[in-house]
């Protein structure tokens, strides 16, 4: 459960990989908190499973050097530079 600010969409794919609500809005976060707390255990364990797959994806060690890579290799090539990868670099 996260507060839509920041990249925290980055991070949070709703209803997939947890739950994200408006900022400053109680029932929302109160509703989210209910509707996690009902779900079958199973659920849950898929929506932490799904969270920790999206990570690793965006963000382990090789996904990142590829990124870079990628970066790198189009920088190299001439062509137009990619948007920047996700992650702390691409919050400014």
């Amino acid at each position: 459960m996260a507060s839509d600010t920041g990249a925290v969409r980055e991070l949070v794919d709703d209803g997939r990989t947890g739950f994200v609500v408006p900022v400053a809005d109680t029932d929302a976060l109160v509703a989210a908190m209910s509707r996690l707390e009902t779900m079958p255990r199973t659920e849950r364990a898929a929506l932490g499973a799904a969270g920790r797959a999206r990570v690793a994806e965006r963000y382990a060690l090789d996904a990142v050097v590829d990124q870079w890579e990628a970066l790198y290799d189009d920088a190299l090539s001439g062509g137009p530079p990619p948007p920047p990868p996700p992650g702390p670099a691409a919050r400014s």
